[in-house]
């Protein structure tokens, strides 16, 4: 736990992935799920630590 927060690591995974190839359809494709997934677990991630992914979420946008 972070803080008394559910940090899970398929959440930093999904982060991971999206931040490395800058594309959430790419990055869903390389984990096996759907890219609505992946946006889930990218957005949950973000309320856990949103200065970190917002800009992750900017440069795949």
């Amino acid at each position: 736990m972070l803080s008394g927060m559910d940090l899970d690591l398929v959440l930093v995974r999904a982060f991971a992935e999206t931040a490395e190839r800058l594309h959430f359809g790419r990055a869903a494709e390389h984990l096996g799920i759907s890219q609505q997934a992946l946006s889930k677990r990218v957005a949950r991630l973000e309320t856990l630590l949103p200065y970190v992914c917002s800009s992750v979420r900017a440069a795949s946008g």
